[in-house]
């Protein structure tokens, strides 16, 4: 049974970096599909070529903007239409812990964001403000290089495809 896959990056280079992963789920015939937060429109081109030598589906860009992005109902929104839109029964994203310890503060207010949204997805809220899609739940959720990992994905078959992806970037 194929499965639907969301990569949610907060920069896109986060999609190279689980790239043997997401290469591997395609290559398996599931629908792979990649939204990033932080992009910058001359980057997109790159990062989007990138996600299509690794299989993915589409990459959306959701135009937030550095350091300059909140908790609140508007950012919400973006990442509930999403979730709702492409109905992951996966999701790929940065590791909690990982974030709070990073230096850069827009992923701590990402991680933040991202975990109230999927909960939020799941709920009656604001059905029509986020496209008018059903709630959905995603089911399974992995974070990418956690610090305690209870879950590691061999990639073998298609590290030489990961670094392919990395020229691109």
């Amino acid at each position: 049974m194929s499965k639907t896959i969301l990569m949610l990056a907060t920069f896109g280079l986060e999609i190279v970096e689980v790239g043997g992963t997401l290469a591997l789920h395609a290559q398996a015939g599931d629908a792979v599909h990649a939204a990033v937060l932080l992009s910058r429109p001359e980057s997109r081109p790159q990062v989007k070529q990138a996600a299509e030598l690794l299989g993915v589906k589409s990459t959306q860009f959701l135009g937030f903007g550095y350091g300059e992005f909140e908790l609140n109902a508007e950012s919400k929104m973006k990442l509930v239409r999403v979730f709702r839109e492409i109905r992951p029964n996966t999701l790929i994203t940065q590791d909690p812990e990982h974030s709070y310890h990073d230096l850069d503060p827009d992923r701590r207010i990402a991680m933040l964001l991202y975990l109230e949204s999927i909960a939020l997805a799941g709920r009656d809220w604001r059905f029509e403000e986020c496209g008018g899609f059903a709630p959905h739940t995603v089911g399974d959720i992995y974070y990418m290089s956690p610090e305690t990992p209870n879950c590691v994905v061999e990639i073998g078959t298609t590290f030489g495809l990961k670094q392919k992806a990395l020229d691109f970037l």
